[in-house]
């Protein structure tokens, strides 16, 4: 019996000594796999991390390529190697490669600049989104809804969200002169909404991109390689210096643009983009200036817009000119030119 137990005992602590070594031996390659796994999502973050900074630089500067040599930054608990390259036309592929641990991990990335709109549906060369409004006109006004870049629809010329606007445009023309065409010339059109343009002010008035002017103001407002977001503070008379602007001018609660000062100076001002009324008083249009693109009037204020085109200014539809408005809209509020990502994949 004795010798029976000691025998059964000595089997006993041999398989359970196998079992112990086995189970210390599963723990050790679990610890190394979740060790492994972990370096692994480690290396993949990082990785990403790279691309979203090279994603940022490409904001500031779509051209950025650092020179075609990898580019490495560094990162919490390691660091990201990025090259980039031209992909497609506006797409560029972004290639960032991370090591943690002896986990290596690559993550390529394809994007593009975004080209979708930031800007309210536009609607005639010249939309009037209430009826509260003055319209005077001179036998040199122009307003015309058919698309100069030839590249787009042709819109109405003026575009009234009901009978009494349009009334009140026609009995300007009248009495004034002054000419209208499009496609129609003057539309009316009830469903129109100024709802998304004046989201877009409240978005645009918070951003750091935003430049606010006032006074007389003689600098140029954006440039063709460069179109700005441009605020009325308070009054505006666009002077001298002033001779052409690409973007997007807003004009808001009872401001003012005055561009009658042009005649004396330069004789003419051209901008080229959108040009949102919200709430403003007026647009007062003695000289000789072309608002190349499409104008927009609307808001809830009782006060009465008064819109002056006794000059000889000219509102031309243009598409293309909308395209500046477009990239400067995205630019402010992306904080930079807009890119999205096409495709991702390791």
């Amino acid at each position: 019996m004795g010798r029976a137990m000691l025998i059964l005992t000595t089997a006993f602590i041999a398989v359970y000594s196998i079992a112990m070594i086995s189970m210390q031996g599963d723990q050790f390659e679990g610890a190394e796999r979740n060790a492994g796994g972990y370096a692994a999502v480690q290396a993949r973050n990082q990785a990403n991390s790279g691309i979203d900074l090279a994603i940022q630089k490409l904001k500031a500067d779509p051209t950025w390529r650092n020179g075609g040599s990898p580019w490495t930054v560094q990162l919490d608990g390691g660091s990201a190697t990025i090259t980039l390259s031209d992909y497609n036309t506006d797409q560029v592929k972004i290639v960032s490669q991370s090591s943690v641990v002896g986990k290596t991990v690559k993550v390529t990335t394809i994007v593009e600049k975004y080209v979708g709109s930031f800007i309210p549906k536009i609607t005639g060369a010249m939309g009037l989104y209430n009826d509260n409004f003055d319209f005077l006109t001179s036998g040199s006004t122009s307003i015309d809804g058919h698309d100069a870049s030839g590249q787009g629809n042709d819109l109405p010329g003026v575009n009234v969200v009901n009978s009494t606007g349009k009334s009140t445009v026609e009995g300007a023309l009248a009495d004034g002169g002054g000419t209208i065409d499009g496609n129609p010339a003057i539309a009316e059109d009830n469903s129109m909404d100024f709802t998304d343009a004046s989201n877009l002010i409240d978005k645009l008035a918070n951003k750091s991109g935003t430049n606010f002017i006032s006074g007389n103001y003689d600098q140029q407002l954006g440039t063709a390689d460069n179109p700005g977001v441009f605020f009325v503070d308070d009054y505006v008379k666009l002077t001298g210096g002033a001779s052409k602007g690409f973007g997007v001018l807003v004009v808001r609660s009872n401001d003012e643009l005055d561009l009658s000062g042009l005649l004396d100076v330069k004789g003419n001002f051209t901008f080229n983009g959108l040009i949102i009324f919200e709430d403003g008083w007026g647009l007062n249009g003695a000289g000789t200036p072309l608002l190349n693109g499409a104008v927009m009037f609307g808001g809830n204020s009782s006060y009465k817009t008064t819109i002056d085109f006794r000059g000889t200014l000219d509102v031309q539809y243009n598409s293309q000119a909308l395209d500046y408005a477009n990239l400067a809209v995205g630019k402010v509020l992306s904080d930079g030119t807009p890119f999205k990502k096409v495709s991702v994949y390791e």
